[in-house]
């Protein structure tokens, strides 16, 4: 587990010894075999025996799930995999995890100059980046669009027009 002791993280096993030390500015829980880590304020990832795995180059990353992690560089979003490769490119305003349960499984939201939009785990887009937000609920998005509601399906078919108000 991550701890802290004056300004400085590392982690400790269960029984309470070192084994990652105390030496970043923020260090995060582990997810799928790695924690972001910072030192100043560039962010990396670290695995379980303290073995840096992504390097102290990115603004931000959240943490892995599905094998994925929103990294940023600048002011761009993207996606990277354990080990450093760009699986989806930064082109985005920000974004949300993928393994969220706001979200069909394997897909999340992302957001571009023209507006918010969904894509899978490949980077494929579901639905554009041409709206004003989305929202999972029960199989559906719900998708505003000029201030309009419509329904869109998991596959991003629209289902029922943009004429509702919520």
């Amino acid at each position: 587990m991550a701890v802290r002791a004056g300004h400085k993280w590392g982690y400790i096993h269960r029984d309470g010894k070192v084994v990652i030390p105390l030496r970043y500015n923020r260090a995060e829980t582990f997810s799928e075999g790695v924690a972001t880590v910072r030192i100043g304020k560039n962010h990396g990832c670290v695995d379980l025996d303290g073995n840096l795995v992504i390097p102290m180059i990115y603004d931000e990353i959240l943490s892995s799930k599905q094998g994925l992690m929103a990294a940023q560089k600048g002011d761009k979003w993207g996606f990277i995999n354990q080990k450093n490769e760009t699986v989806i490119p930064f082109k985005y305003r920000r974004v949300t995890s993928f393994g969220s349960t706001i979200y069909k499984q394997g897909t999340t939201e992302v957001l571009d100059e023209k507006g918010y939009g969904i894509i899978d785990i490949n980077g494929k887009e579901i639905i554009p980046c041409l709206y004003n937000g989305i929202i999972w609920e029960k199989g559906f998005y719900l998708v505003k669009k000029n201030k309009k509601w419509g329904v869109m399906d998991e596959s991003g078919n629209v289902i029922h027009n943009f004429i509702y108000d919520k």
